[in-house]
């Protein structure tokens, strides 16, 4: 089962997003500072990463570039939302714009999981 990681230090749109995401039938795990994210990113080598830019301790901008630079991540999808202004200077699969609707994120993440697949 796919392993889709949410760093998000508000807590209850953490748990929206995962709510969102469940559908999918996937393993969801939920950091809620970059600090946890980078330990739980070693952990669990998600598939997919749905990551603020703003967060306590340790940035998103830091997460990526973390993700980017282990050959162990190498195959990890990042789907970053921001409230900032866009476009970002990092490679990443998808760049959203807050506010954004649930949906149109699990339709993101499940476009990640089916490219995966074939």
């Amino acid at each position: 089962m796919p392993h889709i990681l949410i760093i998000e230090d508000d807590t209850d749109l953490a748990f929206l997003i995962k709510y969102a995401l469940e559908p999918l039938h996937c393993t969801l795990h939920i950091a809620n500072n970059g600090e946890d994210g980078l330990q739980q990113l070693h952990t669990y080598l998600p598939e997919i990463v749905v990551l603020d830019l703003h967060l306590p301790y340790v940035t998103g901008e830091e997460i990526v570039r973390n993700i980017r630079t282990h050959a162990e991540l190498s195959h990890t999808k990042i789907l970053v939302y921001s409230a900032a202004p866009l476009p970002l200077p990092y490679s990443v699969e998808l760049i959203v714009q807050k506010p954004f609707a649930l949906s149109a994120m699990r339709n993101a993440v499940q476009g990640f999981l089916a490219a995966k697949t074939h």
